[in-house]
């Protein structure tokens, strides 16, 4: 059997429209709120406000990121290969985006073949449908089937009408095509092409506290955050029964939730959507000047930081302060032979620590974040000073001003400069001076590595500089940045407020100040443990309420 698209478009036609016209979607889209930012300059704490009360963020829909997406199909279909899927990727990113006209027609190309691939196999087919279809409009399989798929897949149970179409398009597929199976494929296309599954519809309901979502949404909530993809059997009835608004509901919900194994593709996905992993899949890198790269590099750096944050928030619970001064990580051969590391062979990976007197530690030692923020063949220190700041510290840096010049293209005829030298004449020029005065000497302790964060000990021949200061706290090193990092006053909150604007797919606002506050002094309480972090911005206000 196989699923070809000109035979039925204009049917698949007749089973969307109405959904995408459909008046709760329609209400929800024309409500659908934008991510909110912090303001406050280059503090990391929130401006002063004059009311200590929550203001949540309006309630809407949440557009799937691509992450979201591959991890549910996946759990819904099992394993099926999906084309590349051009969108932003991070939580935040793909609430301000939604689905531009290109990226429908990719979603349908990936629905469409993931279908196929389930439907094309006899044994996968039997195990995902249950029974065989008739290829009749009320027939009865196919009723069955689709009412349990797309609760699944919406997160929600289907309607009566809801069904009835998508009943009359199984019926009249079977006629178009002579094959009631591949009728039942396409159908399940459709589902996942449906603005049902496409977005999250998060509206809301009055409560005694003001305003909170549904329980229904919880689920959903509840499972994009902690496990990345939608809910299971289990938390749709948990949602369905009304127990998730209620604390003891939600609390053993979270419980489970975190015990299961797809915690830790949460867990994976949220420290790609912070730290902007996916960029490692397509690293630009002149591999002349630079001959340890290699197109698997990328992905080792990657597999590096998610092992690190399963060991570290699943395997071996530590204090989040590791992250910026902890010297254990995980390295296959090639990863070893960038860092230096010996006794390591294959493609496996294996925990390793760094030595004491490394140059590495944490975050800033990673091969991947110093890859992602550096040029093809050169460094970047300015780039890497504004990841620490903005990343790790959730500070804000004001944008360049219009038509500054970038380059750093400073030096005389035969003159060699070091990348500290090229800024300090960069600095000269008043209106960059200010903001490169706050990510430049960051980004200057991080010299001692080259573009894929390889050590080196010179920069073209010259000596490097690596001293700096980090608002007032002095440092030498790479080293002692990370521990300098670590201390800081805003460090432990901004892993709290990355944690929450992953689940709640906006940047905290001034409104929410309290939340994060709070969120703050609990994680502090519980010794900086991220697993506990998760739970507890899971059971937070600022999670489960809204504004209308």
């Amino acid at each position: 059997m196989r699923l070809h698209l000109h035979k039925i478009t204009a049917t698949l036609a007749l089973v969307l429209a109405p959904l995408a016209c459909d008046g709760t979607i329609g209400n929800a889209l024309s409500a659908q709120p934008s991510a909110g930012s912090s303001s406050g300059g280059v503090s990391g704490g929130h401006p002063d406000v004059t009311s200590v009360a929550l203001h949540p963020v309006p309630a809407g829909l949440r557009p799937l990121t691509v992450s979201q997406y591959q991890d549910t199909i996946s759990d819904l279909l099992g394993d099926v290969t999906l084309p590349p899927i051009e969108a932003e990727t991070g939580s935040v990113a793909a609430s301000l985006s939604g689905f531009s006209p290109l990226l429908v027609e990719q979603l349908e190309t990936a629905a469409l073949g993931a279908a196929q691939q389930v439907f094309d196999s006899p044994a996968r087919r039997q195990a995902l449908v249950g029974c065989a279809p008739s290829g009749a409009a009320d027939d009865p399989c196919a009723r069955q089937f689709l009412a349990r798929f797309a609760r699944r897949a919406w997160r929600r149970a289907p309607t009566a009408d809801e069904l009835n179409r998508y009943g009359d398009f199984v019926g009249k597929t079977s006629v178009a095509t002579g094959d009631a199976l591949g009728a039942l494929g396409y159908a399940v296309a459709a589902v996942l092409q449906s603005p049902s599954f496409l977005y999250r519809v998060e509206l809301g309901e009055p409560a005694a506290q003001g305003f909170r979502y549904t329980s229904q949404e919880m689920a959903a909530r509840l499972s994009y955050f902690l496990w990345n993809s939608g809910p299971d059997d289990e938390l749709l009835v948990a949602g369905e029964s009304g127990g998730l608004v209620t604390d003891d509901g939600l609390s053993s919900a979270v419980h489970r939730a975190l015990l299961d194994a797809r915690a830790h593709r949460g867990v994976s996905r949220w420290f790609a959507d912070w730290l902007e992993l996916e960029g490692l899949g397509s690293l630009d890198k002149d591999r002349t000047a630079l001959p340890l790269m290699s197109d698997t590099l990328g992905a080792a750096m990657k597999n590096e930081i998610v092992l690190f944050a399963e060991d570290a928030v699943f395997a071996h619970p530590a204090d989040a302060h590791q992250l910026f001064v902890g010297r254990t990580t995980f390295v296959n051969a090639e990863l070893a032979r960038l860092y230096g590391v010996a006794g390591v062979s294959g493609t496996d990976f294996s925990q390793v620590t760094w030595p004491d007197d490394g140059p590495r530690t944490g975050i800033l030692g990673w091969g991947g974040i110093l890859a992602l923020h550096a040029k093809p063949k050169k460094t970047f220190p300015t780039s890497r000073g504004k990841f620490i700041r903005m990343s790790l510290l959730c500070q804000s840096i004001p944008p360049p001003p219009p038509n500054v010049n970038t380059m750093l293209d400073f030096a005389a005829p035969g003159e060699v400069l070091t990348a500290r030298q090229r800024l300090e004449r960069h600095r000269a020029n008043p209106s960059c001076a200010a903001c490169h005065a706050l990510t430049d000497p960051l980004g200057l302790a991080l010299e001692h590595f080259d573009a894929i964060g390889a050590y080196r000990r010179d920069d073209d021949g010259l000596p490097i500089d690596t001293t700096g200061e980090l608002d007032g706290a002095p440092f030498k090193d790479a080293r002692e940045l990370g521990a300098k990092v670590a201390a800081h006053p805003d460090a432990m909150g901004c892993v709290v407020r990355q944690l929450f604007r992953f689940a709640s797919g906006h940047v905290d606002t001034d409104g929410e100040r309290v939340a994060m506050d709070a969120l703050a002094a609990k994680f502090e309480s519980s010794r900086y443990r991220i697993a506990d972090a998760l739970k507890e911005v899971a059971l937070s206000d600022a999670f489960r309420l809204a504004t209308p």
